[in-house]
């Protein structure tokens, strides 16, 4: 348990004093038993059932019968079923026609003889014939044959995906051997993969170096620090890799062996869910709607159609029928995240919050006016989606009823306490809890898909887009969920994400996939902006909703902690200085004409943009890289204000400096960029083996002073790129309509309380580049709309190199 920030210690739960039983008068429940104890009748055991409906059985029957079936197709990918069902054929023919015992192994009569031995253990198997013993012990070594080759196969892949050398091979000059490599990954990773087939060959995240890891941090920070304070932090260093060091090193060895990720649990659980700030603004992330041209102005016809659209990704997530990224079309992503996508909440708990995912829902819950209510997605009969134009009905009933008596009271502002500070939250919410109304509204809310928020406002602007979505008024997201949809009176959507539960490259893949290919793609509104129907469906005028009521008595101890919470998060919304811009002089055509990575161009002209605003400042910048190359990877750092970044920086204020002087610096610190980048991504990274040596040394109680002040510089500058193209449903960097859907991404707050944080999404065919910049105005040292103009003069300077 951590207490503070310097502790954590590892706490043994103790047993109870036991009471006697003749004096027992409480009853205990474990599931549907109930026991109890009287002194005058003894113990009684009552014992409970429910049977449930047909449909239910139904359902969790196919349910059964799809995982039982991906299952048996991951476990024998690559190798396949075809190809698997073929060799259990021939190993049936074989048994039949050679009967006999062979002595050597290439007449597989041991692989069809250990079938034989694990059949003679099946029920009844004796009462068959002959015949038929042999035919069912020749399927079964088939089948085991199958498994094993594929065993071998996904060994042999992610003994291959080990090796990361394929990230610095230069383009135009490929040696033989990665040209092997590649065709060999290529070959092994081709087919019809599941979702989750790649799983068991991701290679696992292997345990850097102290001594590599205290290099690179030490060449990370010279250029940033004073020389006598570079001195004092190197001399800790040198202690650290000598003292206690290699101990928390071992430690974490040996963590390695026994789990898929030294890593990822430590992070969701001490990074996320210890935190006890609010995560509205400080920890939630938002997304903006696409650029296009809207093709309606009806919200809930909008509303019905991503519903339908993201119930759709998800019903191909049950079936794991997306198939797995790839980078390259080859290389695999492991693609955990996607598991907690719909259903989850993050629960506030006291000291640590807990994710909770309802597998089985059904419902969304739809946020309209400071109501509530609950509506069913699906047909309760035939568990049929309800069509597009349905739920439009539906949404039309909740918005016309929420209009109708808008909430005014304490209800209307309980999404307030989401907003707050975890632990008060917590203690809220136990309040919230003791009233069964209320008790009964939370479970619907903390159990539904996802939370939709029918919002009064018409923003059009993408700054204000960009404030809607990250914070609304503060009282009307639900930011405990793992995705809030947003859907405004003018038709324009967003989003607000949860940040634990996954990072941004998965929700990047659900609005590729739902908003900038599905939606845009299909007619999908008639002339009146109402979604097309099918010739036989015809307009509810039903509603299946329900209406979920609070119960907050005006002046109670739940209003008055609301009312805290509100004013809490309204002074964080205030504080908030967030500017959306889109630099649309050049883009990343321009950039690769230079010569240039385009992510390592941009992370440049922030440092030079940070340098100009600061007066004259470097800082530790933080550039979020994806671990998704290994099992259960989330994020590395990409530390780029490196000494080559600042060599470039200084050199564009030194007058002596020529045009060719400036380009020679900014080419020398792209490259550096990118090998950072390719370090980051390939398990050679900083931050996460400092963090991870960091946890150990508090769990096993070795003060470490080096570790301390490594992780306690803050991250001033804050940045994370955004993909474009997760899958091939579209092509933005060469499609021109594709492009034209192009969404500008999305943001989030800053890190540090004097710093920003910048979010940038570098567009194709001519799209620019979108920032998201954020800061907060009690800082007398930032500027959002300051910092976004100091960028837009460093672009035109570093524009003005590249000029003869």
């Amino acid at each position: 348990r951590v207490h503070g920030d310097s502790s954590l210690e590892y706490e043994f739960a103790s047993m109870a004093e036991a009471r006697s039983i003749a004096t027992l008068s409480e009853e205990l429940y474990n599931n549907d038993i109930k026991m109890g104890y009287d002194a005058d009748e003894g113990l009684s055991i009552q014992l409970s059932f429910v049977v449930p409906p047909i449909s239910r059985i139904a359902y969790l029957v196919k349910r059964k019968a799809f995982r039982l079936r991906n299952s048996l197709l991951n476990s024998l990918y690559p190798f396949g079923l075809i190809a698997a069902v073929t060799v259990s054929v021939l190993m049936s023919i074989y048994v039949l026609l050679y009967r006999e015992q062979c002595s050597s192994i290439w007449c597989v009569g041991w692989l069809v003889s250990l079938a034989q031995y694990f059949v003679s253990w099946l029920p009844f198997i004796a009462l068959l014939p002959a015949e038929l013993q042999l035919l069912y012990a020749g399927v079964i070594s088939g089948f085991l044959f199958a498994l094993l080759i594929a065993t071998l196969e996904r060994y042999l892949l992610r003994l291959l995906l080990h090796w990361h050398g394929w990230m610095t091979a230069r383009r135009g000059k490929m040696p033989l051997s990665l040209k092997i490599w590649g065709f060999l990954v290529k070959i092994l990773s081709s087919g019809h993969p599941l979702l989750y087939s790649f799983q068991g060959c991701i290679p696992r995240l292997s345990v850097p170096s102290i001594k590599a890891t205290v290099t690179k941090y030490l060449d990370s920070v010279e250029a940033l620090l004073p020389p006598d304070e570079f001195e004092r932090i190197k001399d800790l260093a040198d202690a650290f890799t000598r003292n206690e060091g290699p101990k928390l090193q071992r430690y974490l060895i040996a963590k390695s062996w026994w789990v898929t990720n030294y890593v990822s649990d430590w992070w969701l659980r001490f990074v996320y869910l210890r935190g006890r700030s609010s995560l509205m603004i400080n920890s939630n992330y938002y997304v903006t709607d696409s650029m296009v041209t809207l093709k309606t102005n009806r919200p809930t016809a909008r509303a019905a159609r991503m519903i339908f659209e993201f119930l759709e990704f998800k019903r191909l997530l049950d079936h794991e029928l997306i198939e797995p990224l790839k980078i390259g079309g080859s290389v695999p992503l492991c693609m955990d995240q996607y598991r907690l996508m719909f259903s989850t909440t993050r629960i506030p708990g006291r000291e640590e919050d807990t994710l909770s995912t309802a597998e089985q829902s059904k419902h969304i819950v739809v946020l309209c006016a400071g109501n509530y209510y609950a509506l069913p997605c699906f047909d309760p009969k035939s568990g049929r989606l309800l069509s597009p134009g349905e739920l439009e009905d539906q949404l039309d009933h909740i918005k016309a009823d929420a209009e109708s008596k808008p909430e005014k009271g304490p209800a209307a502002k309980v999404a307030a306490f989401t907003a707050w500070n975890r632990t008060r939250w917590a203690e809220a919410r136990a309040m919230l809890l003791s009233n069964q109304r209320n008790k009964k509204t939370l479970h619907m809310i903390e159990t539904a898909l996802f939370v939709l928020v029918l919002d009064a406002h018409a923003p059009v602007a993408l700054s204000e887009q960009g404030h809607l979505n990250i914070h609304g008024s503060g009282a009307d997201r639900w930011f405990d969920k793992s995705m809030t949809l947003v859907v405004y009176s003018n038709a324009r959507i967003g989003m607000n994400v949860e940040h634990s539960w996954a990072d941004a490259l998965v929700i990047a893949h659900l609005w590729e996939h739902t908003l900038l290919t599905s939606e845009s793609k299909q007619l999908c509104y008639d002339s009146n902006g109402h979604n097309i129907r099918a010739p036989n469906e015809t307009r509810s005028a039903l509603t299946i909703s329900k209406m979920l009521p609070w119960d907050i008595s005006p002046g109670s101890r739940v209003d008055a902690a609301l009312e805290t919470a509100w004013a809490d998060a309204r002074a964080l919304i205030e504080d908030l200085d967030l500017e959306i811009w889109h630099h649309n002089a050049y883009g990343k055509e321009m950039i690769k004409e230079y010569g240039l990575s385009p992510d390592s161009f941009v992370q440049m002209a922030l440092q030079l943009a940070y340098f100009k605003d600061s007066g004259g400042k470097h800082v530790l910048t933080y550039e979020a890289a994806s671990a998704r190359l290994f099992r259960d990877g989330r994020t590395e750092t990409i530390r780029s204000a490196s000494r080559e970044a600042v060599a470039f920086v200084k050199s564009m204020t030194d007058k002596r400096m020529s045009k060719a002087d400036r380009r020679a610096a900014l080419k020398t610190a792209c490259e550096k960029h990118v090998q950072l980048t390719t370090e980051a991504m390939t398990g050679a990274g900083i931050d996460r083996h400092l963090f991870t040596l960091y946890v150990v040394s508090l769990g096993v109680k070795t003060e470490s002073e080096f570790l301390k002040q490594a992780l306690a510089m803050p991250w001033t500058l804050s940045t994370s790129q955004q993909p474009i193209q997760q899958t091939e449903r579209w092509n933005p960097s060469k499609n021109a309509a594709d492009a034209a859907r192009m969404s500008p991404g999305g943001g989030f707050g800053p890190v540090a309380e004097n710093g920003y944080g910048v979010s940038y999404l570098v567009a194709g065919d001519g799209g620019g580049i979108y920032f998201h910049v954020s800061s907060k105005f009690s800082s007398s040292e930032t500027s959002s709309k300051r910092f976004i103009e100091n960028l837009r003069q460093s672009f035109e300077d570093l524009r003005l190199l590249f000029l003869d």
